[in-house]
């Protein structure tokens, strides 16, 4: 389970923190006014959570790459008719790049 510290106290013990986060490798949770703001987490884990986010597929976007995989077996045989296909579903469900809400 992840400790809890206020901003006040990490500010002060800093040093202390990383040193306790890089040896067990558990993150701690850094408060402002008893709200959650953010977490200091090991290189490790941070490492690992952005090949997560990097490698993450958006429900947004899996349409769109089902086309494209689609597209690629069915260059020469379709292409017109395809690109007209694709730019109406597109339109009816627009790619949405960002942060999920």
């Amino acid at each position: 389970m992840s400790r809890v510290m206020s901003a006040t106290l990490v500010r002060t013990h800093f040093g202390q923190v990383m040193r306790e986060v890089a040896s067990k490798g558990e993150p701690i949770i850094v408060e402002r006014s008893g709200e959650p703001m953010v977490a200091v987490v090991s290189l490790a884990d941070l490492e690992r959570l952005q090949e997560i986010k990097s490698t993450e597929l958006r429900p947004a976007n899996q349409g769109l790459l089902e086309w494209l995989d689609r597209y690629e077996k069915t260059v020469d045989a379709a292409e017109a008719e395809w690109w007209r296909e694709f730019e109406r579903e597109l339109e009816e469900d627009p790619v949405v790049l960002g942060r999920d809400e």
